[in-house]
Order: structure tokens, then sequence, then C-alpha cells
């Protein structure tokens, strides 16, 4: 198996556990999930932030906000938007926010975003074994 696709697949199986799924009475029927990418990824960081987000799509609407994002662009279910200053999308209503590497903006998102629960993603991928962090910032 590619050495590539063992960290993105353990990555997309713990995001789809991690993040509320499954519909419950105080959970919304429409779930929309946005990622923040507030600095460029490298290509394992962009292929776990695709392959989740492919994942995820099959649950609800998803959006991506990425700095390298330059204009706004819809691609197989996903919503790509730019992420410019660290100006937050404005949403009615968000189920999960998933914040890349990046603490303090998701501190501003759980402030922007009161009824989301929100993550960051980091990872730490070594020679001993792979594995995913997620940690709430907000709920």
């Amino acid at each position: 198996m590619n050495s590539l696709l063992q960290p993105h697949i353990f990555a997309q199986r713990q995001a789809t556990q991690v993040f509320p799924l499954h519909k419950t009475p105080e959970q919304p029927v429409c779930r929309n999930f946005l990622f923040l990418i507030s600095h460029p990824l490298s290509k394992l960081d962009r292929l776990i932030v695709d392959s989740t987000a492919h994942k995820l799509a099959e649950h609800g609407y998803v959006y991506i906000a990425d700095v390298q994002q330059e204009c706004v662009e819809d691609r197989e279910d996903i919503r790509y938007l730019p992420l410019r200053d660290n100006n937050l999308p404005s949403f009615g209503s968000l189920t999960v926010v998933a914040v890349l590497h990046d603490n303090a903006l998701a501190r501003v998102a759980a402030q922007n975003y009161p009824d989301a629960t929100v993550y960051v993603i980091d990872h730490d991928f070594s020679e001993t074994g792979s594995r995913c962090v997620s940690c709430v910032v907000g709920s």
C-alpha cells in the first residue's frame, strides 16, 4: 500500500468517528461542515482534508475556506471559499468547524459560530505509528 495513503485513510476514519454524523434529537437534520485552512498545506494535509471532506459530504454540506483558494468554486459536492485575513465566512448554522493547525483561528471560529463544535485538527505521522489529534475547542 502507498505509504502516503495510510495516514490519509487513518485521519479520514478518525474524523468520521469524531464528527457528529448520526442524527440525534439535539442535532439538526441538515449538517454543515466547515474546514478552515489559514496557511498553505502540505500534500499530505491536502489529501487528508480532501478525503475527509468527501466522506463528510455523504452526511451534509461541506465547505472548505482556504487561503490558497482564489474564488468561490463548487467541485464534487464541496464548496471551496477563499479565506482572506482570517475573515471567516458567514453561515446561518454550522454543525462542525475543523481548523487545521491553528489554535488561534479555532478560538475565533468558536466565537463566530457558537452553535458549532469546533475542532483543531493536528496530526503526527511518525515512524512509530500514525495518530490524529482532534481537540474540541468549543461547542
